[in-house]
């Protein structure tokens, strides 16, 4: 037995192994091929240093993009920013990138407009989205007077611009694409796991409510994956304008919460405790309320998704915080998988608050802090596989335990030996059906002849298999239209649902065609049943023992006819 134990976690140990290798190379594949030709596409002219900067009245000389920071911008206020543009470079085809963080955008060169972006959609109270805008920067470009003009449409918009900077067409995009990897990896898989997953899940849940929880796992994993792409600015390029990549990225964000609460309801009616089951269903109303608010203000142009984010923030923590809790309460049933489960949400919850950190300290301080792009994605991935795996164990161990208690029940109510139903489950049937006054069956009583010959001459063995073959020609002559079932010892019972005697003269007949059978091929078995029926239309108020009663005699009585017969 040890030696059975040791061998099957070596085995644990090499798949983890394997597993854990096929992820890493398959990553490292992935990455290899997206950063082919980082070389080339990272070939830049950065538009960092000698801006002279206007942030409403106060002004800025000769800053440097890297180290300049202001008080966080509101609705209306207005940045201009001034530069010459280099002319130490040569692309065929340059474009310029401009950082849009929830602004209008106007470019003049020496004086002139030669690009719009957001105007339209600011006087119309719409959102103008954020994200990059890739702009077509003419050959003519070249050492003229760049004028920027910025109007801030939301409220606590930034307190830093990001990095600009002029580039070859063609590789603008495949930049912010590689430079973006892992989040463009994460929310690839994400959603290719979430959609292959619903695909297979919204049909079977049709079937069982089962597969809700993996159902609503997609979903969730579809939206935090559509968020990864629009917020990193993957979604780019599809060439979409940034306001409806802006409405993608507020949706699913919006949305995300509720998938992961319907997820979660399982596990907070195992904790068995009123008040978690309160506080999940106020978290549950909260967030439903929020959603639905959030999604009308916004497509109403009332109030916009980047007004709402900070509440969604502040209501994804409490939720994440809320089921890591209920997950440690379940500890206490199953230490290892919610050890690990909760691992999974501590990960989550590390990402996402140092993402949510650092994109407050960025954005509306003054300090610089390191980002990892795309770590709230990892977290949630890594969040997502060990839901499945929860998944897995759970749906396993229930099919295990289904199995276990199918198998009971079949132990209770089958013959061991001829794998029949037993007498109590012919008996319970018998009873069950008795109930229904508009019912029609008869009860055929059988009993081997000659048994107890065949076990004092050739021993029990002998008469073991007399009995097999017995039930074998009752099982096959009588299956299909009810239910056989040995009694115990030579005696057997089929119920029939039926009181037509011409029907059961006829599979009587069939009976002896099958018995004959037998005994061609085992002659020495020497196969005899007598039997006797009774339709329940023949006893009064149709009572099933008196039913049984009556085959029974019918039975016996069959069975001296065939030992006179055999005597004679």
């Amino acid at each position: 037995m040890d030696l059975k134990k040791n061998n099957k976690k070596i085995l644990k140990i090499i798949w983890m192994i394997y597993a854990l290798g096929s992820i890493v190379l398959v990553l490292y594949l992935a990455n290899k091929l997206v950063c082919s030709d980082i070389m080339k596409v990272s070939n830049r002219v950065i538009l960092n240093d000698n801006w002279d900067v206007t942030i409403n009245d106060k002004v800025y000389k000769g800053v440097s993009l890297d180290n300049f920071a202001f008080d966080t911008l509101m609705k209306k206020d207005e940045v201009i920013m001034k530069t010459i543009v280099p002319d130490d470079y040569d692309f065929k085809e340059a474009s310029i990138c401009i950082p849009n963080r929830h602004t209008t955008v106007s470019m003049y060169v020496d004086g002139n407009l030669e690009y719009e972006y957001g105007k339209d959609r600011y006087e119309n109270n719409k959102a103008t989205g954020s994200g990059y805008l890739l702009v077509n920067f003419l050959e003519e470009y070249k050492g003229k007077n760049l004028r920027l003009e910025f109007t801030v449409t939301e409220d606590n918009a930034f307190s830093k611009i990001d990095e600009m900077w002029i580039s070859e067409w063609e590789n603008s995009y495949r930049y912010i694409i590689t430079n973006n990897r892992l989040p463009l990896l994460m929310g690839c898989f994400l959603v290719v796991l979430g959609v292959m997953m619903t695909f297979v899940q919204i049909f079977a849940v049709v079937f069982s409510s089962k597969y809700r929880n993996v159902l609503f796992l997609s979903v969730f994993s579809i939206c935090i994956g559509i968020w990864t792409l629009c917020y990193y600015d993957i979604m780019i390029m599809f060439s979409l304008p940034l306001y409806k990549v802006a409405l993608m990225e507020y949706m699913t964000l919006f949305i995300a919460p509720l998938p992961i609460i319907g997820y979660m309801y399982g596990h907070v009616k195992e904790a068995n405790s009123k008040v978690i089951t309160c506080v999940y269903n106020v978290l549950f109303l909260v967030q439903a309320i929020l959603t639905v608010l959030a999604i009308a203000l916004h497509t109403t142009d009332t109030v916009h998704g980047a007004g709402m984010l900070k509440y969604f923030l502040v209501m994804f923590v409490v939720l994440l915080s809320f089921f890591a809790y209920v997950l440690f309460i379940r500890t206490k049933k199953n230490v290892m998988l919610s050890k690990f489960t909760n691992a999974g949400l501590i990960t989550v919850l590390f990402c996402v608050f140092y993402e949510v950190a650092s994109f407050i300290v960025s954005r509306h301080t003054k300090f610089n802090v390191p980002q990892i792009k795309g770590i709230s994605s990892v977290g949630f991935a890594i969040f997502v596989g060990i839901l499945v795996i929860d998944l897995y164990h759970r749906a396993t161990m229930n099919m295990m335990e289904e199995h276990e208690k199918a198998l009971l029940i079949k132990r209770a109510y089958t013959d061991e030996l001829t794998k029949l139903h037993n007498r109590t489950y012919c008996s319970e049937y018998m009873r069950n059906i008795s109930l229904d006054k508009n019912s029609k069956y008869t009860v055929i009583i059988f009993d081997l002849n000659g048994l107890k010959k065949i076990n004092d001459t050739y021993g029990h063995l002998k008469g073991d298999e007399l009995i097999c073959y017995a039930a074998i020609v009752l099982e096959k002559t009588f299956a299909s239209e009810g239910v056989v079932g040995r009694m115990g010892g030579d005696e057997f019972m089929a119920i029939l649902e039926t009181d037509d005697k011409s029907a059961i003269e006829k599979l009587l007949e069939n009976f002896n065609e099958n018995i004959k059978e037998v005994n061609e091929k085992k002659p020495e078995l020497g196969l005899s049943i007598s039997y006797g029926y009774a339709t329940n239309s023949e006893v009064r108020e149709g009572r099933s023992e008196k039913i049984y009663q009556l085959a029974d005699e019918r039975m016996y009585a069959y069975k001296q006819e065939v030992k006179k017969a055999m005597q004679g």
